[in-house]
């Protein structure tokens, strides 16, 4: 559940044959606030790459899909944020355009001295003899899905209690990499220095895993998970009555799916989990960050009834149609309610430009597969039929899985399913991932240094020893 902008690496062609380094900088000013993006281009041989650095949201390195360039002209396409670059050179040194990822917003690149930034993530796992690190390949069972992954366990035969970490929304790496910050990485690299197995994927169709995502829901992603599981339960070094499952965010979704339908699952761990219907989730979510950004408690509240309606369009009409003309019509009643400053604050509609392009995003993002599932899913259902053990822990100023609403909705699912064996936990002054934070944004993410919280895994390791003994 990450509402930013990504970067990806970009592979661009141009016709020069001598090899060429050069850096550009823009600034994109959206609402009150501006993110620079760096372009680093390298030409050699005819063929051109490019990386992007967004060094606000701790993206270093990155870039896009495809380029097309004539002799005065850039037009660059990034399908995973659904991004376009369209520019024109003014002279060697300065290319002026329009980036486009639902609005239009003016973007001019100058160039500029290369440099190297590096971000600060001092708790990255370096190589260490301390425990064993392989990387390796596995299929699903009727082999659709191929995946790479990593195992870290500890020296010795085992068997070691075995944990399995689940990613969140969107297409992460085994790492979750997200802002510079490898989350997964460090929380194996904690738990096999305690004597843990980890095993940590790349989702589909990044990484090392094979796979289409075309019309891929979190129920696939759940099936991708019980993979792994049966994975970790063909190694000898597992311990097959302590299979843990860690799950992070929409991860913490996909736990409860994996842990209700199996009789092998001894814990899970619920980091950031929803608790409460998914489209309340995704309300309550979007009026935080709305409120954390600056916009008044007035204004959020007028609006959330717009962006729920327009959210449930799909689930409501049934075909693309229906729903955008539920999109437009709920839209334009915000329109005719709300003053333009506040509509251009909060959504960023100008004009009848904007306004479209507005609602292109909205239908497109809505009428995803993964999307019309996500948002009708009710986490009760199977939080209610959890077998093992659950630690549902939250952070108390995370504003995007809200703490107080989510865990009270998991813990009364696990009590209405009969499950005595839980602990529910709100950490004081953390956020949505685990660190403890100041400004407590979104934006802040890449601007902290610690990328998890070594007091709430501690809380973890605790809680899972505390099991064990119990359970010799």
């Amino acid at each position: 559940m990450k509402n930013l902008i990504y970067f990806t690496l970009c592979v661009l062609f141009f016709n020069n044959i001598s090899a060429q380094e050069e850096r550009f900088k823009g600034t994109l000013n959206v609402g009150s606030n501006a993110l620079e993006i760096f372009f680093n281009i390298k030409t050699e041989n005819r063929i051109t790459t490019a990386t992007m650095d967004v060094p606000a949201q701790g993206a270093i390195g990155l870039g896009c899909d495809k380029v097309i360039k004539t002799e005065d002209s850039l037009y660059i396409i990034i399908e995973m944020i659904r991004g376009k670059f369209a520019g024109k050179y003014l002279n060697d040194s300065t290319i002026s355009g329009v980036w486009n990822q639902g609005l239009d917003f003016a973007l001019e690149l100058k160039k500029v001295n290369p440099e190297i930034i590096k971000l600060s993530r001092p708790q990255h796992p370096k190589p260490t003899d301390a425990y064993i690190s392989k990387d390796v390949i596995y299929s699903n069972a009727d082999k659709t899905v191929e995946f790479g992954a990593t195992i870290t366990m500890p020296h010795g035969k085992g068997p070691f209690p075995s944990i399995v970490l689940i990613n969140g929304s969107g297409q992460q790496n085994r790492d979750s990499e997200v802002f510079g910050h490898k989350p997964f990485a460090v929380l194996a690299d904690f738990f096999t220095r305690n004597g843990f197995l980890v095993l940590r994927a790349d989702d589909r169709g990044i990484g090392e895993t094979k796979g289409d995502l075309t019309f891929a829901t979190s129920a696939d992603f759940a099936e991708d998970v019980k993979a792994h599981v049966d994975y970790l339960k063909r190694q000898k070094e597992t311990d097959k009555k302590k299979i843990i499952l860690i799950g992070h965010s929409e991860g913490g979704m996909i736990a409860p799916m994996v842990a209700a339908s199996r009789n092998d699952i001894f814990a899970s761990i619920l980091l950031a989990a929803p608790g409460i219907p998914i489209i309340d989730l995704l309300t309550e979510q979007q009026g935080a960050v709305l409120r954390s950004s600056g916009i008044s408690q007035k204004d959020v509240e007028s609006f959330l009834p717009f962006f729920k309606r327009m959210a449930m369009a799909v689930n409501t009409s049934g075909d693309i149609p229906s729903a955008q003309k539920i999109i437009e019509e709920t839209l334009q009643s915000y329109l005719d309610y709300a003053k333009p400053a506040v509509v251009a604050s909060i959504i960023g509609i100008t004009d009848e430009k904007s306004k479209k392009g507005y609602v292109d995003e909205m239908l497109n993002t809505f009428t995803k597969k993964w999307f019309d599932y996500f948002i009708s899913y009710n986490p009760e259902e199977n939080l209610s039929k959890m077998k093992g053990h659950v630690l549902a822990i939250n952070g108390s100023k995370d504003i995007q899985v809200i703490a107080d609403s989510n865990l009270k909705g998991i813990e009364n699912a696990l009590i209405k399913g009969g499950n005595k064996n839980y602990k529910i936990l709100k950490m004081e002054g953390y956020n949505h991932l685990f660190q403890k934070c100041k400004k407590c944004n979104v934006a802040e993410y890449a601007e902290l240094t610690e990328t998890f919280s070594e007091e709430v895994m501690k809380e973890m390791l605790n809680w899972v020893r505390n099991l064990e003994e119990k359970n010799k």
